[in-house]
């Protein structure tokens, strides 16, 4: 065992054993179960729409998984039908897993592989582990990252991520579920002092990442725009460009039919003026998405967007030689106050 994962592992073993911890894990523990069997195949022709809600509003071991909540209820009879298909045992998992990807007869849209192998896990703790970027990123954090060979395909995929959390759990001693919090763990940050009012509105920006993530729909970017996806999941935020950098929003543009168009939408956020440093940023990942996700090179589908708080006057003229490829966007953040009537 490395010092780093032993390091993460002594830490995460003793914020288990604080009382605080050992509430979170006795009521994870209950709900799981109880998802447990409102999951198991002999229940899923009784599965009813609230129940599915229920737990994807849970945020007890997961969270995010409510965004799609709207899609992926939209139509009960093939949800259940696709969750019979994931969780019939008697057939082979890559292949059950295949089946549920776009353009399948078991796709469900907004059905992705957090929500998927969530359920999976729920139903057989023991022998399948959560794929999501959680656990993608703390496992590229642990150097325990499998490597995916081009266009292969999801089911295969998640084979590997699974032998290497079944591997993890070995190693350390702990359940699937177990280091499935781990993951979460590894990827956590020291906490921040309290903030003054001064800088509370300081706080509110470093959230608008997840503001925007969490209400994508809502903005009039998502009429011509959606989060990238891949799986059936969207993954296209903090979205790993290579030794580039993580990309703060990645999107990909909406066709008529449903489908996704060859055209890409890099977006940075700057929570002060983005100065003419962040463009140059913003065009290396515009680079690397050209290189590395554009289908047809022979042609420029990749467009950058800055949304910052105050414009830069020195910002122009980086943004004059960009031309239409680049734009800047401000925002604004406010917050009201509704009187509730009794």
């Amino acid at each position: 065992m490395d010092q780093l994962l032993e390091t993460k592992l002594n830490d995460f073993r003793k914020s288990m054993q604080t009382p605080e911890g050992r509430a979170h894990q006795e009521e994870a523990r209950k709900r799981s179960e109880e998802y447990q069997q409102i999951f198991s195949p002999g229940n899923i022709e009784n599965l009813r729409k609230a129940d599915v809600e229920g737990f994807l509003d849970w945020q007890g071991r997961w969270s995010g998984l409510f965004r799609q909540k709207g899609r992926i209820v939209s139509d009960m009879e093939q949800l259940k039908r696709t969750l019979a298909i994931l969780l019939d045992e008697n057939k082979d998992i890559q292949n059950r897993l295949n089946r549920l990807m776009p353009n399948e007869p078991g796709y469900v849209k907004g059905l992705g592989r957090a929500v998927i192998t969530a359920i999976l896990h729920l139903v057989y703790p023991d022998k399948y582990g959560v794929y999501n970027r959680t656990v993608e990123q703390g496992l590229n954090e642990l150097n325990r990252m499998p490597k995916f060979d081009r266009g292969e395909r999801f089911g295969s995929r998640y084979c590997k991520i699974n032998k290497a959390l079944d591997n993890l759990a070995r190693e350390t001693g702990l359940s699937l579920a177990e280091v499935d919090s781990f993951m979460w763990f590894v990827l956590l940050e020291p906490p921040e002092p309290v903030a003054s009012a001064i800088d509370s509105l300081e706080i509110i920006e470093k959230h608008l990442q997840q503001l925007l993530e969490d209400n994508w729909e809502q903005t009039e970017l998502a009429k011509e725009w959606g989060i990238y996806e891949q799986d059936g999941e969207p993954v296209g935020v903090e979205f790993s460009a290579g030794d580039v950098g993580r990309i703060d929003i990645l999107c990909q543009k909406r066709a008529k039919d449903g489908d996704w168009q060859d055209e890409w939408l890099v977006i940075e956020l700057k929570r002060d003026t983005g100065g003419s440093a962040a463009v140059g940023q913003l065009l290396s990942y515009m680079g690397w998405v050209q290189e590395n996700l554009v289908r047809d090179k022979s042609k420029a589908k990749v467009r950058g967007l800055l949304i910052v708080r105050e414009m830069d006057p020195k910002l122009k003229y980086a943004l004059d030689v960009c031309g239409a490829q680049v734009e800047v966007k401000k925002y604004n953040l406010s917050i009201s106050l509704d009187t509730v009537n009794h």
